[in-house]
């Protein structure tokens, strides 16, 4: 089973909606004579999150992705751990696919950020139907169960782990978004993954930027976050996990509104400094843009590959400007498939061809400073 990956886009109001499937299927046609980047200097807080589909490549097409991640000036690349691929059937796991994805990146001395993920069907709330593959597990501790083995099998191979993927949209917690379940979840994970690897770092499930909607399908980072402390979350987190998309406007952009980035996620870090967590770090674990036109206050925005360099560039120079923030990942490494109508297909720093956008020199030049400051501030 392939799986299906679906990222937000922002509106007016900055609730979330799901668009397009992200399908390996049909990538555009490649080309052979797309020059090999030349590797620069490595960032130790910058990582690529390449999507679910870097584990279903070939050998060759992986080993180029994970080649141009490294040149990009990343030391960390974030892969899904996903449950629901890896134990289809009760009782049997198979782990090759995720062992050669997290195998190719350790070759190339990248560490690893897995995403604890997604359940089976057998596993998943009995109100899902049968196709579903993004419904929340129906008991906590098997899901802990499931985390710790994966912490076990992978000890040594990741360090860090995420536990789900944006628990705040029900596009991904199916059937709707649940702060006291998922905070169960995660104190069970938590404690599970620390038995099974006492050093591992363990997050939240990075939370995207959304409203809080009537129906229970969206729910803001702020309110999620406030519900995670009130049922107990406190110590069950060892960074926390946000994904700031700003799309197409840029992250540091002093917007009025309270969906602005740069509003909310000051906003998070009061909320943590007023529980306590003020030693804590928000990590950055996806941010990016789509080279597409997206839908967005009520308007069509064209975002062209050098407006997303720019967006890129920005987002990162604003992140380390937070002294609150540790890790920022970049979503995603290249394209499903460049210029179709679908965003989905169009977030990468390389073009489906492996040819660079303006992007991926973003990140150069942001690997290449930090490298710099870190000289320069001495031990």
């Amino acid at each position: 089973m392939k799986p299906v990956r679906k990222r937000p886009f922002l509106t007016a109001t900055a609730a979330i909606v799901t668009v397009g499937l992200l399908s390996f299927w049909g990538l555009a046609q490649r080309t052979t004579t797309a020059a090999a980047p030349q590797p620069g200097p490595v960032s130790d807080s910058i990582g690529i999150a390449p999507g679910s589909g870097l584990a279903w490549e070939s050998a060759a097409d992986m080993g180029r992705d994970l080649d141009a991640i490294r040149a990009a000036g990343a030391s960390w690349v974030r892969l899904d751990v996903d449950w629901s691929s890896i134990e289809m059937t009760r009782g049997t796991q198979n782990w090759s696919r995720i062992d050669r994805a997290v195998d190719a990146a350790g070759a190339r001395n990248l560490k690893v950020l897995g995403i604890a993920t997604y359940a089976p069907h057998w596993a998943q709330d009995a109100s899902m139907p049968a196709d579903n593959t993004h419904g929340r597990p129906a008991d906590a501790e098997l899901f802990a169960t499931f985390a710790a083995q994966a912490a076990q099998h992978f000890n040594g191979r990741i360090g860090a782990w995420e536990i789900w993927n944006e628990p705040n949209l029900s596009s991904f917690f199916a059937p709707k978004v649940d702060p006291a379940f998922y905070t169960e979840m995660l104190r069970a994970s938590y404690k599970a993954v620390h038995a099974a690897v006492p050093d591992a770092i363990v997050l939240n499930g990075g939370l995207a930027p959304a409203a809080d909607s009537a129906d229970g399908a969206f729910m803001s980072p702020l309110t999620f976050i406030r519900a995670m402390y009130a049922n107990g979350g406190k110590d069950s987190t060892d960074a926390l996990a946000l994904h700031p998309y700003s799309y197409p406007e840029l992250l540091s952009a002093q917007r009025a509104d309270v969906w602005a980035p740069h509003v909310w996620v000051r906003a998070v870090h009061d909320l943590m400094e007023s529980n306590g967590d003020n030693d804590k770090k928000i990590w950055f674990t996806e941010f990016g843009a789509p080279s597409a036109t997206v839908s967005w206050d009520g308007r069509q925005v064209a975002i062209d590959e050098q407006k997303q360099g720019e967006i890129i560039a920005d987002g990162l120079a604003a992140a380390h400007a937070l002294p609150y923030v540790g890790m920022v990942f970049l979503y995603n490494a290249r394209d499903s498939k460049t210029g179709s109508n679908d965003i989905e297909d169009n977030f990468g720093l390389l073009r489906s061809d492996f040819t660079q956008k303006p992007a991926y020199t973003a990140v150069q030049r942001q690997a290449a400073r930090d490298v710099t400051e870190k000289s320069h501030s001495g031990p």
